[in-house]
């Protein structure tokens, strides 16, 4: 190689290495805080104390609050673009880990002439209110006991007890789950029509419901749970037989299909 070649090959690799210095000066860095719960939040830790907390600002006016427990890992990396205040919140919300929470909902289940087929009653509709105890063992799996009150259009009322199965797919603030509910209902008849000498005083029975649903996390104690599913029921009948000079009456116990909706506000 000539001398005038590896000048120009030294005077390349220089002007090369110039670039890059320039190019790496020229970099933002700021810290990244890592979440155990998965979020993550970017910005400048203003405030430290080991073992305790940290705060950290992220863009002008957010400046967050973590326990140390809450951690995952804390690094320095190149800034990124901007993150708008709207995400930065929604990355911020944490997720219920494991503990106990309390389900108060209220439910519309309603039976379609035909929909499941030949149904002994087609208007078996109603509503319900139900408070559940639930305990999570892991951000997406928990199981609770709840009971509750339900009324059908056959002036039919019940006392639900029930067990319900929940598992979240993802640890996200806005999460699609899976449920299961089963149970037994006390009922009774208030069908005044109906001689009080028929009624059995045990109008109801077992249910199970399996539902699909979406779990919004707007604070670690507080969200919003909204499933839609399918519900089967064990009801009373009464039928009339017009006999002169006087009916009489003959009860059965049938299985209902429903479609359930359900709406829960978790805490």
């Amino acid at each position: 190689m000539q001398q005038s070649d590896m000048k120009k090959v030294l005077l390349s690799l220089l002007l090369l290495f110039v670039a890059i210095l320039l190019s790496a000066q020229n970099k933002e860095y700021e810290d990244v805080v890592y979440l155990k719960n998965g979020s993550i939040i970017y910005g400048q830790i203003v405030e430290q104390v080991p073992g305790e907390y940290i705060k950290i600002k992220s863009g002008e006016r957010n400046v967050f609050v973590f326990r140390m427990e809450e951690i995952d890992k804390i690094v320095v990396e190149e800034k990124k673009p901007p993150i708008s205040p709207r995400k930065q919140r929604y990355n911020s919300i944490q997720i219920k880990k494991k503990g106990y929470e309390a389900l108060v909902g209220t439910s519309f289940f309603v039976s379609p002439p035909y929909f499941f087929g030949e149904n002994e009653n087609p208007t078996a509709n109603g509503f319900g209110v139900s408070l559940t105890n639930a305990y999570r063992f892991s951000p997406r799996f928990s199981i609770g006991v709840g009971i509750g009150f339900e009324r059908y259009d056959e002036k039919i009322k019940a006392l639900p007890v029930f067990i319900d199965i929940q598992y979240l797919f993802v640890e996200y603030p806005v999460a699609p789950a899976i449920s299961l509910n089963g149970g037994y209902a006390f009922g009774w008849s208030t069908n005044e029509s109906i001689p009080e000498r028929y009624k059995t005083g045990d109008e109801a029975g077992i249910s199970i419901a399996p539902m699909i649903g979406v779990k919004f996390v707007y604070h670690k104690h507080a969200s919003l749970f909204l499933r839609l599913g399918y519900k089967l029921q064990e009801l009373s009948r009464y039928d009339v037989h017009y006999n002169y000079p006087s009916n009489s009456y003959s009860v059965g116990k049938y299985f209902y299909n429903m479609i359930l909706v359900k709406a829960e506000f978790v805490y």
